[in-house]
């Protein structure tokens, strides 16, 4: 593909706070740089009213649609469809059965780390299994279920085909004139397996009981990747294809280890904190809600105080005003 129709390299920002994907995503959507649009976490879209993409290409009489791009707003008129992400909650654009989708798909996906699934939650997915898939493609659903309690990034290749499927099937339905599909599985198997992969040439390995040698969980999900853009390209009328990625990476000699919390309200007690509300998300990253600004002060000092049992401090954390998350 790069050799038939070319590929341009974009510009990102100079400073490393400011190349978290979700503030990339934004200035994608928006054509601004951080310093205009000023996003920068995850959900902080909300707070905001800016032209994207797709608000830009509605006002000029086009029908859009969009699946889960990351940090994005649902600000649009009569769209075909409008599926946010699993981290930013914003309104569904489509059918009942979509909207409960969506809510399972970010429940799931955000609990991921529990494994914990509501009743309601299973039944949504099912369903939207049921509607969605794509049912000559089930035996690779059934191949990537029945390898999931050893090789869990199957759970994600999983998923991301699920989406696109659902994606694809909407498209069908509705033949908008521009629409968007991100999936993100890819980033979080990299994260998690690189050392496995053949492309990686570095020294570092994965330990056997982690991931067996000999599988290679990044070719995988882009083998998965691949057949999702070969069914865009079989689309009817073909549409014109756009593949782009916001990534900014630099190799980091020295493996690094982050934590994620399994229940945040629990861990927020348990330091004796007085909060309204604890909103997980992707990643380490969560947001806290607090009644008045001077629980939040006080929940502040607590936190930049935490250290673990070795005396390590994690000193990351901010305080937004008047807002008191």
């Amino acid at each position: 593909m790069f050799d038939r129709y070319g590929y341009r390299i974009t510009r990102s920002e100079q400073v490393y706070e400011h190349i978290e994907p979700w503030i990339q995503w934004v200035s994608a959507h928006t054509g601004k740089t951080f310093g205009e649009h000023g996003i920068f976490r995850l959900g902080d879209v909300r707070e905001k009213q800016l032209d994207q993409i797709w608000e830009v290409l509605e006002k000029r009489g086009l029908k859009v649609a969009a699946f889960s791009p990351m940090n994005a707003q649902n600000t649009l008129e009569a769209p075909a469809f409008f599926v946010p992400d699993p981290w930013t909650p914003a309104r569904v654009s489509g059918s009942p059965l979509l909207n409960g989708f969506y809510s399972a798909v970010g429940q799931a996906v955000n609990d991921n780390a529990q494994a914990r699934f509501t009743v309601p939650t299973l039944a949504w997915l099912l369903a939207g299994f049921a509607v969605y898939a794509r049912k000559t493609r089930l035996h690779h659903y059934l191949r990537d279920a029945a390898r999931a309690p050893r090789a869990h990034w199957t759970k994600a290749v999983f998923l991301d085909r699920l989406l696109a499927d659902c994606f694809l099937k909407l498209w069908r339905s509705t033949r908008p004139d521009f629409a968007s599909f991100f999936v993100n599985g890819a980033a979080h198997i990299q994260h998690h397996y690189l050392f496995n992969s053949a492309a990686y040439r570095g020294a570092h390995r994965n330990p056997p009981w982690y991931v067996a040698q000999g599988e290679d969980p990044v070719l995988e999900i882009y083998r998965l990747y691949d057949r999702i853009v070969a069914d865009c390209l079989a689309l009817e009328p073909q549409p014109r294809i756009m593949i782009a990625t916001g990534l900014h990476q630099d190799p980091v000699d020295r493996p690094v280890f982050y934590w994620r919390l399994k229940d945040h309200g629990r861990f927020l007690r348990t330091l004796g904190l007085r909060f309204q509300a604890v909103e997980p998300r992707m990643s380490r990253d969560f947001l806290v809600t607090f009644g008045n600004a001077a629980d939040a002060a006080e929940a502040t000092t607590v936190l930049t105080r935490a250290a673990t049992a070795t005396g390590r401090r994690y000193s990351r954390w901010t305080i937004a005003a008047p807002a008191c998350s």
